[in-house]
């Protein structure tokens, strides 16, 4: 006695049905990667962006030198450009690093920013011993809201809301300079009480 074993094979049908199910799966697959993507380059250009303000407020104390750093909305991407200016020349190991106006650093994702709550186009902001500006810095990425807060030298510029009292000042600047640096700028203001840096 034999069996005969009936071989089944897909039909046309089925197999439209298959490769129709694949390509809605890869479709979505790639919008979901790609959204990822594009979040994950904007935060990486806030974070370069926070770098370089960073570096204006060093520049600022390594050259001795007067440093404003520039944001306008370009007029033609809709999305933030930044730039710096120095009073010194800057060395070749520097012109590198530093985005000129020749050189203009774009920050994709960011279309408005405000300063202290008020809607800008472009800001100038100055990193000059004394008198660096001071308040609140917000980048608008659509309905994300990134907030920067500049507290003035000698501290850290902060990401996120902050009001800050004179002795949270210090206790921050105490984590970015020696206490020499700190004590000069302070002791002028009245305060004797200055904790050294562990």
């Amino acid at each position: 006695m034999f069996f005969v074993c009936k071989r089944r094979f897909f039909t046309l049908l089925e197999i439209l049905v298959a490769l129709t199910i694949l390509a809605l799966g890869a479709a979505l697959t790639s919008l979901k990667i790609n959204d990822f993507y594009q979040q994950e380059r904007s935060a990486a250009q806030v974070r370069q962006f926070m770098n370089d303000m960073a570096m204006a407020q060093e520049l600022m104390l390594i050259l001795d030198a007067d440093v404003q750093m520039y944001l306008e909305i370009d007029p033609h991407t809709k999305q933030l450009c930044y730039w710096m200016d120095v009073e010194k020349p800057l060395g070749v190991e520097f012109n590198r690093l530093v985005h000129t106006i020749e050189n203009k650093q774009q920050c994709s994702g960011i279309d408005t920013i405000a300063w202290d709550g008020n809607s800008k186009e472009r800001l100038k902001l100055d990193f000059i011993i004394g008198k660096m500006t001071q308040g609140l810095l917000t980048l608008n990425q659509g309905e994300k809201k990134i907030d920067i807060t500049l507290i003035g030298y000698p501290s850290p510029i902060i990401k996120g809301e902050r009001s800050i009292s004179l002795i949270e000042k210090i206790k921050h600047s105490q984590l970015l300079y020696p206490a020499a640096v700190y004590e000069e700028l302070y002791e002028k203001n009245g305060i004797i009480d200055i904790q050294k840096p562990i």
